[in-house]
């Protein structure tokens, strides 16, 4: 959907304000042309890269303006004045890349699992592939599969002995007989890989897909700074997709971040 446009000059991409922009960010590929301002606002065509208007800094700052979720009242001014602030430094612009990695897409899906549908949540990352570029399932969330691995004994109560050897493990049936407290017996730093779970079970026929929920994606590319994107259908000018939650975060953070993200 466009609105009224009021071109300075002729179609040239430069225009007198927000208004003027084309509302709804229908595309991914779209919100970071939009983020980069690597695209015409009147015609929706990509700038030549030669061209004057191409990441030109004035222009952007309109069109990052419309890059947020302007319902969602968590984003105070102040935290999206700075972050503007640091996209569009003069010494230092930042800007997306779809081919640098440190962004990914969380996918809610549905499946059937034990007799049962269930919610499921997948992260695809984008992955070079012989000339080309590629999603990849990378990581898997699944409730059920987290419960299964977590650990329920008092700590200190489960153990294998250390003098086990020297009955050659002899009292491994009792261990493997306490399916409920495997957990205890592994390593503390051991996580239980669920996309190999996911891909067991679903190969040998325990899981099936049903259908994708929702999307939404999670940048990690800006310094010092993580957002994310969500796609908004709903009436006005500002829809499609937009940024709908910011946060500072120090790089040395971000580790965590991406952990708390995989729920991990």
């Amino acid at each position: 959907m466009a609105i009224a446009q009021k071109v300075v000059g002729g179609n040239n991409g430069a225009l007198n304000d927000v208004g003027d922009l084309r509302a709804s960010t229908k595309q991914l590929n779209q919100f970071i042309k939009r983020f980069n301002n690597e695209e015409d606002p009147v015609s929706g065509k990509s700038y030549d890269l030669n061209s004057r208007f191409y990441r030109e800094a004035e222009m952007r700052k309109k069109y990052l303006g419309i890059l947020f979720d302007a319902q969602n009242p968590a984003i105070s001014l102040a935290t999206r004045n700075e972050f503007l602030a640091d996209l569009t430094n003069k010494a230092q612009p930042q800007f997306l890349d779809y081919y640098a990695g440190k962004w990914f897409s969380e996918v809610a899906a549905r499946i059937t699992y034990q007799g049962r549908e269930e919610d499921i949540t997948l992260f695809f990352d984008i992955e070079k592939d012989n000339s080309g570029y590629k999603w990849v399932l990378a990581k898997v969330y699944f409730k059920p599969f987290k419960e299964m691995f977590t650990k329920q004994a008092l700590p200190g109560t489960k153990f294998i002995h250390p003098m086990s050897h020297e009955l050659g493990f002899m009292n491994l049936d009792k261990v493997f007989a306490d399916a409920a407290n495997l957990k205890e017996y592994t390593p503390k730093v051991h996580e239980p890989d669920q996309l190999s779970l996911f891909m067991y079970e679903i190969k040998r026929g325990g899981m099936s897909f049903v259908g994708v929920s929702s999307t939404k994606f999670h940048f990690f590319q800006i310094n010092n700074w993580y957002f994310e994107v969500k796609e908004f259908n709903r009436s006005g000018n500002n829809t499609g997709w937009l940024i709908a939650s910011l946060a500072k975060v120090p790089e040395g953070q971000k580790a965590a971040m991406y952990k708390y993200i995989y729920r991990e």
